[in-house]
């Protein structure tokens, strides 16, 4: 069916590096819910889970709860999933399920009114917007003392070199010799710092792009959940018994 299809290209996609074998929970996955099989459905995404903490199998295995009927299963996974601040989106459909498995209790009488000391003053503290990768602190420290490095290594390079043509301008062999020994160390020395600051700095850069890579994977992720193609996350079919 198109729909499954859908779910199985959007698995695919959220963990490039994944191993076999939780491609093959994935695949079980998918067929344990073709076929309405939902313990062996949920058993799957929960391992797929465990070996990669990615969100969208959290998310999976609360829609399979749900769909089976099991709401005091399927809500605490959906509230796993909210904690792992999915798009605005995939908040509201989370919230939406959330709402369809706790319906509103009855209506009751409304307690005698009870005058309340006025409430202090309290300053709300807005959320922290998510970190961009740029502002990985790992990645940030490495390429900072990587680029310190850097600088102190040309410092070193320019020194030798300066020392080299003093030697030269010596009266002596022997301050010669001592000059230049002194130059040569000073190279030695701005060389391996030079390296050792790229290095700091190629791996900061590296620690930056494997953020931003994993950012933008849950972005795409959460994008395909929010689409009406996500039949498995969102809607029903006649197999499928739901609340």
């Amino acid at each position: 069916m198109p729909l499954l299809a859908s779910l199985t290209v959007a698995l695919t996609l959220v963990a490039p590096s994944q191993t076999p074998d939780v491609g093959e929970l994935v695949a079980a996955g998918e067929a344990a819910w073709r076929e309405a099989r939902w313990d062996d459905a949920s058993d799957a995404f929960a391992k797929a889970y465990a070996a990669t903490h990615e969100p969208a199998y959290l998310y999976a295995r609360a829609q399979i709860e749900r769909m089976a009927g099991r709401c005091p299963q399927a809500v605490p996974l959906y509230r796993d999933y909210l904690a792992t601040e999915p798009s605005e989106n995939a908040r509201a459909a989370v919230l939406g399920h959330i709402a369809e498995c706790e319906p509103e209790p009855a209506p009751q009488r409304p307690p005698p009114p009870v005058v309340a000391p006025p409430p202090a003053t309290t300053r709300e503290v807005a959320p922290a917007p998510r970190r961009p990768w740029y502002r990985d602190p790992w990645g940030g420290s490495l390429v900072g003392v990587g680029v310190a490095g850097a600088l102190a290594g040309g410092i070193l390079v320019g020194l030798a070199y300066r020392g080299a043509r003093d030697a030269e301008e010596a009266s002596t062999d022997a301050a010669f010799g001592e000059a230049y020994g002194r130059a040569q160390t000073l190279e030695h020395s701005g060389a391996i710092v030079l390296g050792l600051g790229g290095a700091l700095i190629v791996a900061g850069v590296i620690r930056w792009a494997v953020v931003g890579a994993k950012q933008r994977r849950q972005r795409s992720w959460t994008s395909r959940l929010d689409h009406p193609s996500m039949s498995m996350l969102g809607c029903a079919t006649p197999s499928a018994p739901r609340r």
